[in-house]
């Protein structure tokens, strides 16, 4: 299993910004994540960043000011059968 950083944004935090039409100026400004597994890329030609930017700004989200900037602590080690707590 993969830490999915677009998951997070566009199917969690997005939608329940438009939900509740979020200004821009209030978007939160950053997401802690703490997992054990490593993150997951968006795609062959495209980055995490792309795909994000692009859901943002057709939400009336200014790029990049507005998008929840992902802080993200990796808690396992790689090649490590064990979580790290």
């Amino acid at each position: 299993m993969n830490t999915n950083a677009v998951f997070l944004r566009l199917e969690l935090i997005l939608p329940l910004a438009i939900q509740h039409k979020v200004r821009p100026e209030d978007m939160i400004k950053r997401v802690f994540v703490f997992s054990d597994t490593h993150t997951q890329a968006a795609g062959a030609w495209e980055t995490n960043y792309d795909v994000i930017a692009r859901a943002f700004g057709k939400a009336g989200y200014e790029v990049p000011k507005n998008i929840p900037l992902p802080l993200l602590w990796i808690m396992g080690t790689p090649g490590s059968s064990f979580a790290l707590t």
